[in-house]
C-alpha cells in the first residue's frame, strides 16, 4: 500500500519517462526472457488462464478521458490501479498525460472489483481480474492497448501480457515483481495488517468514514494509510 503522495513522485517519473517506456515490448518470447530473471513467477500461461471466461466478469466502473472527439490513431492506454486503491487515485496524473501526449488517444481508468464503485463479487483471482478488464476492453471495443499498472494492477496487466500478448501494445509495471509475496516480506505485513483491521470494522455499527477511520487508528496510525484504505468504503 503506497501513500497517495508516494505514489504521485513515482507516477510523476513514469510520467518523465514514458517515451522509453513504451518501447517495452510485450511479445511473449521477450517477457518471458525479462520474467526469467525473477524467481517463484506468479502468473503461468497454462492453457486454463489463457482460455476466457467472460460470463466470469463483473462490469467495472471506469474514468474515461479523451473520449468522443478524440483522434483513435493510436491505442488507447488504461491505467489499472492497486490494492485498497481505485480509478480516482490516478485523475489528475491521467489529466496531465492526456495533455502532454504528442498524439491524442484515450486513456481509460478502472476501478477494479471490490474497489471503487466497481462491484462487489466474494472471489478477486487474477484470473477474473484479468477477464474483467479483457471485457471492459471488448465492450469499449478496444483491441489492443497500452497497460500501465501499479502493485495489484501490475500483476494484472503481466497476466494479460503474458496470457492473451495480441491485445497488448505497451506495458509499463510499477512497485510490483512477478514473485511471490509472504508476510516475511516488510512491505507485505503492512498490507496483511490493513486488510485484517478492516476485515473487523464492524460495518452494521459503522456510519461514515470518520467513525470507520476512528476504529483503524487502534491498529493502523497512519492517518493518510487509513484514507487510503477507507476510500472503498
Amino acid at each position: 500500500v503506497v501513500p497517495q503522495h508516494k505514489l504521485q513522485k513515482r507516477l510523476k517519473l513514469v510520467h518523465n519517462h514514458l517515451a522509453r517506456i513504451r518501447t517495452v515490448s510485450t511479445t511473449p518470447k521477450r517477457l518471458h526472457h525479462r520474467l526469467a530473471a525473477y524467481p517463484q513467477a506468479t502468473v503461468q500461461t497454462h492453457a486454463h488462464l489463457r482460455t476466457r471466461s467472460p460470463k466470469d466478469a463483473v462490469p467495472l466502473h471506469y474514468m474515461e478521458i479523451g473520449c468522443g472527439d478524440v483522434m483513435q490513431s493510436r491505442e488507447p492506454i488504461i491505467i489499472i490501479h492497486g490494492l485498497l486503491g481505485n480509478s480516482m487515485n490516478f485523475h489528475s496524473w491521467a489529466n496531465d498525460l492526456f495533455s502532454q501526449l504528442e498524439s491524442t488517444r484515450r486513456i481509460i481508468v478502472p476501478d477494479l472489483r471490490n474497489h471503487g464503485q466497481s462491484p462487489h463479487h466474494n472471489s478477486m483471482s487474477y484470473r477474473e481480474m484479468m477477464e474483467d478488464v479483457l471485457t471492459l476492453m471488448d465492450n469499449l471495443g478496444v483491441d489492443k492497448a497500452e497497460l500501465i499498472g501499479h502493485s495489484l494492477g501490475g500483476k494484472i496487466a503481466c497476466a494479460i501480457a503474458l496470457c492473451h500478448p495480441e491485445r497488448v501494445k505497451t506495458l509499463a509495471v510499477l512497485d510490483i515483481a512477478p514473485v511471490s509475496y509472504s508476510q516475511e516480506d516488510a512491505a507485505w505485513w503492512q498490507v496483511d495488517k490493513v486488510i485484517h483491521a478492516m476485515a473487523r470494522l464492524p460495518l452494521e455499527e459503522v456510519d461514515n468514514r470518520d467513525e470507520a477511520d476512528s476504529m483503524l487508528s487502534v491498529d493502523i496510525e497512519d492517518p493518510i494509510l487509513r484514507r487510503f484504505a477507507l476510500t472503498n468504503l
